[in-house]
């Protein structure tokens, strides 16, 4: 079986709040404050939803086409692998 697969790396950790989800890089000192489709995204990865159910949801959400919701997907992942609170690791099999 196949599955797609991210995951915070050590030293990031995070909370859900009232208005959306806290997370902090203890190693980098910094924290981030994800509100609006980024913290649902955040939910739906906690919750492991494969890669095109995020795409097919995201879509649904923003009422916005899959190859759209594909875009802000990869997007939002970048920014966050960029600011190393997320790692992927793509597609394994399991």
């Amino acid at each position: 079986m196949k599955k797609w697969n991210c995951f915070c790396p050590a030293g990031v950790e995070w909370v859900k709040n009232s208005d959306g989800i806290l997370v902090v890089h203890r190693n980098q000192n910094q924290s981030y404050h994800l509100t609006g489709i980024e913290s649902v995204l955040w939910s739906w990865i906690s919750l492991s939803y494969t890669y095109p159910r995020l795409v097919s949801m995201l879509a649904e959400l923003a009422g916005i086409s899959r190859l759209a919701a594909g875009r802000k997907l990869r997007q939002v992942l970048e920014d966050w692998r960029g600011k190393g609170i997320l790692e992927e690791r793509g597609i394994i099999h399991g």
